[in-house]
């Protein structure tokens, strides 16, 4: 359910909270059904709305190769291929080299790995809806707009 509401002028008031554009695409890569609605709940707490998901970073890899994305956010511990893996394919394919990714961890001590960057961030688990907003904040307003 949209927390967004028409206001008398028709126009559509959001959350003051909200990030600028709701039509940012995102893909969520984690293979807990449940972290992947948490997610989806939280980026919609923020304004972003146009949210896919897969289960793994290989179908992630389909998916990005089929629409641009301006951000990933992916966990790093994923059975298969993992977050870090994924990370360095899209790094080093050119038509995905300049994707924003966010990294999500719940070992602390796995953070000393991820290279931060203008173009790769991490969290580590548990983090609220303002850090996460913080953090693709940060990101999107580094990276040149996605085409949807």
């Amino acid at each position: 359910m949209s927390q967004h509401v028409r206001n008398l002028s028709g126009s559509v008031d959001r959350p003051p909270d909200a990030l600028p554009n709701t039509l940012t695409p995102v893909l969520v890569v984690e293979d807990l059904a449940i972290i992947v609605r948490l997610l989806r709940n939280l980026l919609r707490r923020i304004g972003l709305e146009n949210v896919d998901d897969a289960p793994g970073a290989r179908i992630a890899l389909e998916k990005m190769r089929a629409k641009n994305y301006a951000l990933v956010i992916t966990d790093c511990n994923m059975p298969g291929m993992n977050g870090y893996e994924l990370l360095t394919e899209i790094r080093s394919d050119r038509r995905l080299e300049m994707t924003a990714v966010l990294m999500i961890t719940a070992d602390p001590s796995v953070a000393r790995f991820i290279r931060e960057s203008d173009l790769t961030q991490y969290l580590i688990k548990p983090f609220s809806a303002e850090m996460l907003k913080a953090k693709i904040t940060g990101l999107l307003s580094r990276t040149p707009p996605t085409a949807i």
